[in-house]
């Protein structure tokens, strides 16, 4: 610093107030903004025949400046000189997501196709209905850390290296692997467990050091010099697959002044857990395994498991 002084640099050219000890400067202020671009097709049909059908596609990409993890976490800027720095995925930004839901009235008893003037057979098999929704949708973004901060100028992550692969490459790992511990417990991994001990290798972490380090397979590094900087690499965790469904019968009463209805919804039918994505940093030895469900940014659980309700309602 005093290099830079003499030559008539700001003596806050790296800290905000070098004079204070462990001070700095805060600034609120409603400087962020987010960008949403998406493009949607629809597919439609109106109730006909008993049967009506809504599916869609969204094509979507969402940037905000400054990432948070939930919707009461704030951001801070990681230098005021250049708050484009921080223009980065949103926590919620979701690039596919196709939905379809359908309602199905039966073709049976009173006003349908078949058994329309039997009486007793309108009783048994008239009045039902069925539908369903299902959603599926890629996972939302982490970003990869080194879990250091040795050569950084503004006391953020110093950024990682991809080492024989692209981002695309590491992306296209991204899927749930489901393995076996050595204590005879479950594991369920996120990326292939090769992938990730290479990584910790060249971190020399979980019990591994760089001499472990395969240098022609693909794997994560920290940035090695003063003069290098990291990347900001961001990884979108598994996708998530959700289904639906419900039955329901409808019975009306003597001079149709009064019915009942008779529904078994089934959430989440498949009983598929949508996993969430874990720990992203290879200095850490829960580098690519998951323990948890998927939770969206508001910090609602997704623990994927089947619930089945039943309703009798009387309408009158």
């Amino acid at each position: 610093m005093g290099r830079l002084v003499a030559a008539n640099y700001p003596a806050n050219l790296f800290i905000v107030n070098p004079s204070v000890a462990s001070g700095g400067s805060y600034l609120v202020t409603d400087w962020g903004k987010s960008f949403y671009d998406a493009a949607q097709i629809e597919y439609r049909r109106r109730m006909a025949s008993g049967l009506t059908i809504q599916a869609n596609y969204v094509l979507s990409k969402s940037l905000v400046d400054g990432a948070t993890a939930s919707g009461v976490v704030y951001s801070e800027p990681t230098t005021f000189r250049n708050l484009g720095l921080d223009k980065v995925p949103a926590g919620f930004d979701v690039r596919n997501a196709f939905k379809i839901n359908f309602i199905y009235e039966l073709p049976f008893g009173t006003g349908r196709h078949f058994l329309s003037g039997n009486s007793i057979a309108n009783k048994i098999f008239g009045g039902w209905q069925i539908s369903a929704i299902e959603r599926s949708q890629s996972g939302t973004p982490s970003q990869v850390t080194a879990g250091s901060q040795d050569y950084t100028m503004n006391t953020s992550d110093d950024g990682v290296v991809l080492e024989n692969m692209t981002t695309k490459q590491l992306q296209s790992m991204m899927s749930i692997y489901k393995t076996t511990a050595s204590t005879g417990f479950g594991q369920v991994w996120f990326l292939p467990k090769a992938f990730v001990n290479n990584s910790q290798a060249a971190f020399e972490a979980n019990g591994f050091n760089w001499t472990n380090t395969n240098v022609t397979s693909p794997y994560v590094s920290r940035q090695l010099a003063p003069n290098s900087f990291g990347y900001r690499i961001y990884l979108y965790g598994p996708w998530q697959n959700h289904f639906d469904t419900s039955i329901m019968k409808r019975i009306t009463f003597a001079h149709e002044k009064a019915n009942m209805t008779i529904q078994a919804n089934c959430l989440d039918c498949l009983n598929l857990t949508n996993f969430y994505a874990g720990t992203v940093n290879p200095s850490s030895g829960s580098f690519g395994i998951t323990t948890s469900a998927y939770s969206d940014i508001s910090n609602s659980q997704d623990p994927g498991s089947r619930v089945i309700d039943f309703i009798v309602r009387v309408n009158f």
